[in-house]
Parts: structure tokens; sequence; C-alpha cells
């Protein structure tokens, strides 16, 4: 039974939106992929889910018939998905990670220090009264050797001055 040449196209073309679906899928499930048992559960929901796609294709598109220019077609946009667009995917999945890594350590430093947080309470008690520390002195004396040397610092006209 031959196969007029308009539904060879179609089935070509939905071949390739399969293939790049499947490419694309592969993608999203990759930050899944850690640890042996998180990848071999990823690994086993894509091949349930390639099968099931396959089968749908073959019996919707394919008309009952699994053609092998449309597994070619699949294979190809696929393959050219991970060689091309998957390195961009990535990198724009790592950025991804890195800024909510940031917003949730920024979110987690902003929680530490609100007063009355939890992890504030055990520190320090809110009822004991803060401490001011003393005030610094205005004059600096270094010693190196037999040479003393001070330094003097004028509020009125913001200098610092060296005395001998």
């Amino acid at each position: 039974m031959e196969l007029p040449v308009l539904l060879q196209l179609r089935e070509l073309l939905l071949a390739l939106a399969l293939g790049t679906g499947l490419g694309l899928l592969y993608d999203l499930l990759r930050p899944l992929r850690h640890g042996r048992w998180k990848t071999a559960f990823t690994d086993a929901l894509y091949t349930l889910l390639l099968f099931t796609a396959l089968m749908l294709f073959a019996l919707y598109a394919g008309r009952g018939r699994l053609r092998l220019f449309a597994l070619a077609a699949m294979g190809c946009s696929g393959g050219l998905w991970l060689w091309l667009v998957s390195p961009l995917f990535r990198r724009i999945e790592a950025a991804r990670r890195r800024l909510a890594q940031g917003i949730f350590r920024r979110v987690h430093l902003l929680a530490k220090r609100r007063p009355g947080s939890a992890s504030n309470q055990e520190e320090a008690p809110t009822d004991i009264p803060r401490v001011q520390p003393p005030a610094l002195p205005r004059t600096k004396e270094k010693v190196s050797g037999k040479c003393k040397k001070s330094v003097a610092f004028d509020e009125k006209s913001d200098t610092i001055t060296n005395e001998a």
C-alpha cells in the first residue's frame, strides 16, 4: 500500500517535532538526575514516556506503522536538539539555579538578622539590654623600636597630625 507524498511529509514533520520534544523532555529531566535512585527513576520515566510517544505516534500519525524515515527523523531532530540547543539550555538552567540559590541565601540571611526570628531568639534573648562598646580614643600611639610617634585627629579641621 502506497502512502501519498503529503501524508509522508506530514508524518515527517510530526516525527521531527516529536524528536525535538523528546530532546526537550530529556533536558527538563536532567536537573533531577542527582544520585543513584533519582537517576534510575528519571531514566525509567523518560523511557516510559519515550515508548508511549512512539506507540502513539505509530498508531495515529503513522496509521499503525512506524516507518523507518519517521524513526530516523525523530533520532536526527533529537540529536540536533542535544547537540545544538542543549548546551544553551544547560547554561540557562545553571544560571536559574544560581539565581535561586542566591535569592534563598539572601532570604535566609534576612530571616537570620530579623529581630524576633527563631535563630536570633536562641542566640541572644531580647530582654537583656545591649551594652554599647566604649568609644575609641582619638589618639593612637604606635611604638616601633625606640621611636615613639603619636597621631592625633583634629575634629574642627578634619585633619590628622603627626606629633613626635
